[in-house]
């Protein structure tokens, strides 16, 4: 019967591979294991190397987090068109209003040059 789980050799493994100047003394004595057993997890190139189902369930919640994106683009559009519409609306009231101040300006000044 094996003392230590695969998941706590893992842990102890992937911690003495990702902590910077840690060594196995280190990780042996905050896990509280021996050196030598220490050495023989991070040898066991097995134990460094992630489980297929962490894949799978990633995929799968990148896949719903997708569905949930398209949902929100799909519920949302339909406001952010008219909202826009909206907007477009608006800037052409304005280019009139500034179109017929133009043409009002440009009339004034041609009748004071008197050419009207």
């Amino acid at each position: 019967m094996a003392k230590y789980d695969d998941e706590f050799k893992r842990e102890v493994a992937l911690y003495v591979s990702e902590t910077k100047g840690c060594t196995a003394k280190d990780a042996a004595d905050k896990f509280n294991v021996g050196i030598s057993t220490v050495k023989k997890w991070i040898k066991d190139e097995t134990l460094l190397e992630q489980p297929e189902i962490e894949v799978e369930v990633e995929d799968e919640v990148e896949e719903e987090v997708e569905e949930v994106k398209e949902a929100l683009v799909q519920e949302v559009a339909p406001e952010i068109e008219v909202e826009v519409e909206d907007e477009v609306e608006e800037v052409e009231e304005v280019k009139d209003e500034v179109s017929d101040e133009d043409e009002l300006k440009r009339r004034r000044y041609l009748r004071y040059m008197g050419y009207i």
